[in-house]
């Protein structure tokens, strides 16, 4: 499977499932192509460490401060969509069978979405706390436990139908950089599964439902999941 990633930032997800395909994780599976918005965005080296074909697109600078603008107007911009024309354009080009987004800030619109299945991960349980700061309005909330969210992009923010979700406790006293840090060994497990699940054909959408066929690295994966909660338990009993 030739999977295609968008990405602005630092690319820790795309290294997850980059080493997830060389290791032979998601079988038969390769990152053939990363684009990025960011001239400077550290996922663009770690493609080029791998070596993967890279490529920086710069948006219209004034595509980059339409903050004001709604979901509807932002699929409809005629700018936006001819950008991510270019993107497709690419992708077409290798033949990419799955899009990925990771830590993409720039909204996919449908000249994308509607050629090339586009799966994005977000730092909460959906459909709570949607948006940039995912985490820091989960802990302002209140809540006992933050996660992540893996689901395929529609032409809504943070909305289509949801594939994995883990959660992480938020321990006492803990401060935000290390929750964040232990809820993306979350992400870091359930991106490369969602990938593999994808690629086995072991995933139906039906709706806003996402169907899961579990075979036995799915259990595996289950699995996993426990046991990073018991080793985050553990490790705050024996601090105290």
């Amino acid at each position: 499977m030739k999977i295609g990633a968008l990405a602005s930032g630092g690319g820790t997800n795309l290294q997850a499932i980059i080493d997830a395909c060389e290791k032979g994780y998601i079988e038969d599976s390769y990152i053939d192509i990363v684009i990025s918005d960011k001239k400077e965005a550290y996922a663009l080296e770690r493609a080029k460490n791998s070596n993967i074909f890279s490529l920086f697109l710069d948006p219209p600078q004034f595509l980059k401060f339409k903050k004001g603008m709604n979901i509807e107007d932002i699929m409809n911009d005629p700018i936006r969509r001819e950008y991510d024309y270019k993107i497709l354009k690419e992708l077409k080009r290798r033949n990419i069978e799955v899009l990925c987004l990771a830590g993409y800030m720039l909204f996919v619109t449908p000249e994308i979405l509607n050629e090339i299945p586009t799966i994005n991960i977000h730092p909460a349980v959906l459909p709570s706390f949607k948006g940039l700061h995912g985490v820091k309005d989960a802990l302002k909330y209140g809540v006992k436990v933050i996660g992540c969210t893996t689901h395929f992009a529609d032409d809504k923010a943070d909305h289509g139908p949801i594939i994995l979700q883990a959660t992480t406790p938020i321990l006492p006293g803990e401060n935000f950089k290390d929750l964040i840090k232990r809820n993306l060994k979350r992400e870091y497990l359930i991106y490369p599964e969602t990938l593999r699940l994808f690629k086995n054909g072991l995933l139906k959408v039906n709706g806003r439902k996402v169907i899961t066929t579990w075979d036995e690295k799915h259990f595996d994966f289950q699995q996993r999941l426990l046991e990073l909660w018991r080793r985050d338990i553990n490790d705050y009993y024996n601090s105290r």
